[in-house]
């Protein structure tokens, strides 16, 4: 207890301080306890007071007693988000690789900067310098203003202090803080404390919701002189006893019918709102072949047919996250259900049913945005989607264990005041990561009672296949016990034969159904090869569907019948061998599926990186596999070659457009052949103009001149014995030039990137080609002097200089042959 104060300002926060309080008697609603949670992270946080274990009932009463301080919240404001979109759009053109995250400090420092911006902007409007001499009338600029920031109005104080925004959090019933004061630094700077907004009056937690008094009544020790009743005479005392007596009867009677209403609510708090439902994928029907292929399977194509013809007209299923918790949601064909007692009812039935093999129920949504219902989830899905992945094996153990789970399910609902499940499938047995078998979706009428009328579509149809028939005949209500029998057939026939129901006819749905409704048709049922089921099951599955529902065998006699079927296939082992045994054979399973994908994996890879080596050079995408952002680079010397077809114009308008690719396509085949005997890299071509380079991307030193007059010489020998496919007997001629020379490469564009070079040597190299003449190489001095460091080339000089531009001209010389060493 406290002897000086009823206010606590928690330094170091935790939640079991609270919970700790609460247990003392101290959150009452005499103490207040302030705490800090400067970026909302801790106390409002995703997490804050639910924690998600035991302590989270006490946690939520012993917060009513907590009031966090915390920075006011401006992401929303115009002016961060200006800020944000400024700095996502400068990174995505600068730093495209780059993940940019904006917080408070990132802002924060925007706004450092900015004020440094205005001081100095300030200082030189008064043609003051900006030095050492004068740091002093600079800082001072700082100090006692306010200017409007990516964080809102910044107010430095006169010491150049920032007065920040605050915020005052409180806790409302519905157990979420919510802000409660806004706390304004720059308000009024003729005001030496904060100016503020009040959001919403605080919640105090006491019976008359106001703040706690300075000093109790009785003191802070409870030793007061108005609390001493030593005094009081025995005829107040027992007049107040036996207004007391009364009023506790009164109060009793009225809690009494409190706490059963509240009782009668407590059935409810299942139900939630589908914003408490973390994103499902709602894929319905037709995605859940992807579900399936997400254990690892492969669903095979008929059962892919189904899921687009025989979509399950009713519940469809997605995973999801129901208020923290995993979740199998059942999405229902309902607008909304009104909650009233007979809801309560409902759900108060369902909850009450308790056993392993009876999925539980966890969620309810009654609308408006959906219907749905949450169970616990199950890592396998259903025994719909299990069957239809050809991946997975299912021997006869696992097909006894899975049909054994189904009728203890169906014996405890069955037993239950439900009396009998009426809308069972194959759809709503779900499998856990145990592989135990769940059955689901009984009970609760108003969600999942059929609100659209009869037609015979084929969806509709579709969802009908697991109904008796004399269900079909008569309009649907809550189904029966031998309805339930029948469907449990349908679904050993599923087991069976690994098919969907009636698989073995080529019939549509809407046939199927006429034929079931007729009279006439008493014996059409699906077809089951005895061969492939122990003869127990296969006598049992024809018993379950009888057409007269007072011979089919009850579920205690299913269940006898099961285990003198299981007894006879020998399949009585240990649970734990069964266990081991089931484990081993699914592991070889799914590592033979894993090795098979990673196969798949690495050949794509190994195509991939093929094809982007022929787009990009080998050191660049090795960078980019590495996950490193490609930098533009510069290189001191490098040599870039040109050839250019001569009149290519003239040639390209005798000819037809497929002529010209295929010239280009077999004149290019051959340069790229000769350049792979060099060490040189082909940069692009543009039209028929040819580009290359040595030097670059890979250094070697100073023989990138040699490369390419060597290139350039075989290059030359290789197009006086070029033809052209439709013009055999014309020889083509071609220009080629080269220069020597610094460049910068890099890496343009995120859409089919490119490598390209840049300067001047490129200019140069081009010149050096266009004034170049028919079937010669000129090369220019620079790449002349470096080449014959490195061999012995025949070269002459051209007696006029070529001009680059105005103001340069250059000599140049013709490459004619290399001499023998």
């Amino acid at each position: 207890m406290c002897t000086h104060s009823r206010v606590c300002c928690l330094i170091l926060w935790n939640s079991y301080i609270q919970v700790s309080a609460l247990r003392h008697g101290y959150t009452n609603g005499e103490y207040v306890y302030l705490a800090l949670d400067t970026f909302r992270d801790d106390i409002l946080g995703p997490n804050g007071w639910k924690q998600n274990d035991k302590y989270d009932k006490e946690a939520r009463s012993a917060y009513d007693s907590l009031i966090v301080l915390t920075l006011r919240n401006t992401v929303n404001e115009p002016r961060y988000q200006e800020f944000a979109n400024a700095v996502r759009d400068t990174a995505a053109r600068k730093y495209p690789l780059m993940t940019v995250v904006l917080n408070y400090y990132v802002a924060s420092f925007y706004d450092s900067i900015l004020l440094y911006a205005l001081s100095v902007n300030e200082t030189l409007a008064l043609n003051h310098s900006i030095g050492k001499d004068n740091i002093d009338e600079l800082a001072g600029k700082y100090w006692n203003r306010t200017f409007p920031g990516a964080t809102g109005e910044v107010y430095i104080n006169p010491v150049g202090d920032r007065n920040d925004d605050h915020a005052i959090y409180d806790l409302d019933p519905d157990g979420v803080y919510r802000v409660a004061a806004e706390f304004y630094g720059y308000k009024d700077i003729r005001y030496p404390n904060y100016m503020f907004d009040q959001v919403k009056p605080l919640t105090w937690s006491n019976p008359s919701n106001t703040p706690p008094l300075n000093e109790p009544i009785c003191g802070y020790l409870g030793d007061a002189a108005i609390c001493d009743y030593s005094g009081q005479n025995l005829g107040i005392a027992l007049g107040v006893v036996g207004s007391l007596l009364l009023i506790g009867c009164i109060a009793g009677a009225i809690a009494f019918r409190i706490l059963k209403r509240r009782a009668e609510l407590a059935q409810l708090d299942v139900l939630g709102t589908w914003r408490e439902v973390d994103k499902p994928q709602i894929a319905i029907a037709k995605k859940l072949a992807k579900e399936v292929e997400a254990m690892g399977s492969h669903v095979s194509v008929e059962h892919n047919k189904l899921l687009d013809d025989y979509s399950y007209f009713g519940p469809q299923t997605v995973n999801a996250t129901f208020r923290g918790i995993r979740v199998i949601v059942r999405i229902c064909e309902k607008d909304h259900v009104i909650i009233n007692r007979s809801v309560l009812v409902e759900v108060k039935t369902v909850r009450a049913i308790q056993d392993d093999n009876v999925a539980r129920l966890l969620g309810l949504c009654a609308g408006p945005q959906r219907v749905a219902v949450m169970y616990e989830y199950c890592a396998k899905g259903s025994l719909f989607d299990l069957l239809a992945a050809d991946a997975v094996k299912l021997d006869w153990v696992f097909r006894f264990s899975i049909i054994k789970d189904i009728v203890n399910g169906l014996l405890a609902i069955t037993t239950s005041p439900l009396y009998c499940h009426g809308r069972l499938t194959s759809r709503c047995v779900f499998i856990d990561g145990h592989f135990v078998g769940k059955v689901g979706d009984y009970g609760l009428p108003s969600f999942f009672a059929r609100t659209i009328p009869f037609t015979q579509d084929s969806q509709f149809c579709a969802s009908l296949l697991w109904t008796a028939p004399e269900l079909l005949v008569r309009p649907f209500d809550g189904g029966t016990q031998e309805g339930d029998v029948y469907s449990f057939a349908i679904i050993l026939q599923e087991t069976i034969m690994r098919d969907k129901p009636y698989g073995s006819y080529d019939l549509s749905p809407e046939v199927i159904i006429a034929k079931l409704q007729k009279k006439s048709s008493k014996g059409f049922r699906p077809k089951v090869d005895a061969s492939q089921c122990p003869p127990e099951i296969s006598v049992l599955t024809k018993q379950c569907w009888a057409n007269n529902p007072m011979e089919r065998p009850r579920l205690a006699q299913i269940k006898s019948v099961m285990k003198e079927s299981e007894r006879a296939a020998g399949e009585q082992g240990s649970i734990l061998d069964t266990l081991i045994r089931r484990m081993e054979n699914y592991t070889l399973d799914l590592e033979h599926i894993v090795e098979e994908k990673a196969q798949q994996f690495l050949i794509e890879k190994e195509k991939s990186e093929a094809l982007l080596n022929q787009i990009l050079p080998r050191v660049v995408v090795e960078q980019l596999k590495r996950g490193e952002q490609v930098k533009p680079e510069s290189f001191d010397s490098v040599t870039v070659f040109y050839t250019d077809i001569v009149s290519f114009t003239t040639l390209s308008s005798q000819s037809t457009p497929t002529e010209v690719v295929d010239l280009l396509n077999d004149l290019y085949t051959v340069f790229d052949t000769c350049i792979a005997k060099f060490d040189a890299y082909k940069v692009e071509t543009i039209g028929d103009c040819y580009v290359v380079a040595s030097g670059v991307p890979d250094r070697n030193g100073t023989l990138h001149a040699r490369e390419i007059c060597r290139l350039a010489l075989h290059l030359l020998e290789q197009i006086k014995i070029f033809k052209i496919r439709h013009r055999p007997d014309e020889q083509l001629k071609v220009r080629l030039g080269a220069h020597t020379g610094s460049v910068v490469s890099g890496v343009v564009g995120l859409v089919m990137p490119r490598f390209c070079l840049f300067g001047e040597t490129v200019t140069i190299a081009n010149k050096m080609e266009s004034t170049s003449q028919a079937m010669r190489i000129q090369i220019s001095f620079t790449c002349e002097k470096l080449v014959q460091t490195h061999g012995r080339f025949d070269v002459e000089e051209r007696e006029e200089d070529v001009r680059i531009n105005e103001k340069l001209a250059i000599k140049t010389f013709w490459l004619n042959r290399e001499l023998p060493s």
